[in-house]
């Protein structure tokens, strides 16, 4: 009687633990339904994208990613918005030659208010209004620069609007975009922003370019690496990397510069080294006095700035 229970229970625990397999297997199966399903919905989706994308039309591909963005997966979001981006930044030099004109320049910026804000609704002429806030529509903004508006790309938008759906290759690099526009990292050739943040942005902008060879607007990130080399160089008086009494390097400074030089970002760690080495020959001290080391950092500054494009294409293309 014994042995018979015994057996009754073996039977009923092993059937629990098949039950228990199966149900494992099952969520398996699904998920790899699901993600067939999802590999379908994106490849139809991108390919009727790339049909639409041929118009040439901002407001419609703006629009057609809204509807559709939900439905497939990351990599094809990313390659969306990509070119998305990539086709405001076709249209944007002859449509910013149209705005910089006298007619739809004043016309932007008499809506001025007291605060500096723009009100574009107000603009008078009927016909520039509708074009105004068409390009506003489409995926473009109007950035402030010694006391005037101008058409730039609104990189806010794309993030707030899309970033939630990108992947985390891409996902930064909009967020760095959107920094520059709000707060960006030269005011009139002035650093605007502190060593660190500098520091995180171009961290951030390298590690972009090195994970995703295959984007296509190669010339903004050349110029953003540039700025963000120059901006990481500019050992100076003027800004907060040296102290103007003693002439003694800011520590965070040489910190950054330990830590980029250790890091496996080529570029950051190339231009870094170069600069730590000319600061260690003055240990750390530029007196405001001393005008030969300044003009040696300025140099150095300058040519590692103007290698970046070439560093670009021997690290990473």
């Amino acid at each position: 009687m014994k042995k018979m229970v015994i057996a009754a229970l073996l039977m009923v625990c092993l059937a629990t633990v098949l039950a228990g397999c199966a149900n494992k297997e099952e969520p398996k199966e699904n998920t790899q339904v699901e993600n067939n399903v999802e590999k379908e919905v994106s490849e139809k989706t991108f390919a009727e994208f790339i049909k639409v994308l041929e118009a040439n039309n901002t407001l419609e591909i703006k629009k057609f990613i809204l509807d559709n963005i939900q439905k497939v997966d990351e990599k094809t979001a990313d390659k969306m918005v990509m070119k998305y981006e990539i086709l405001l930044k076709d249209n944007f030099d002859k449509l910013s030659k149209k705005f910089n004109s006298m007619e739809y320049f004043g016309a932007v910026n008499d809506t001025m208010d007291e605060n500096y804000e723009l009100n574009l609704e107000s603009i008078k002429d009927e016909n520039i209004k509708k074009e105004v806030m068409d390009a506003v529509a489409s995926g473009y903004t109007f950035e402030s620069l010694e006391g005037s508006y101008y058409l730039t790309m609104d990189y806010s938008m794309i993030n707030d609007t899309f970033g939630t759906y990108l992947s985390e290759n891409v996902k930064p690099y909009y967020e760095l975009r959107k920094k520059e526009l709000e707060k960006p990292t030269f005011v009139e050739e002035y650093v605007s922003i502190d060593f660190e943040e500098i520091k995180n942005r171009a961290v951030t902008l390298e590690k972009f370019i090195r994970d995703n060879k295959d984007y296509e607007n190669k010339k903004d990130l050349e110029d953003m690496m540039r700025w963000y080399v120059d901006a990481l160089l500019r050992i100076d008086h003027f800004g907060d990397t040296v102290d103007y009494e003693t002439g003694k390097v800011n520590a965070v400074v040489k910190k950054t510069y330990e830590e980029l030089k250790s890091s496996d970002l080529k570029i950051l760690k190339h231009v870094s080294e170069e600069m730590d080495n000319l600061l260690s020959e003055y240990k750390y001290v530029l007196k405001s006095d001393d005008q030969e080391g300044a003009q040696k950092i300025n140099e150095l500054r300058f040519k590692l700035s103007d290698e970046v494009a070439k560093k670009i294409e021997e690290y990473y293309y």
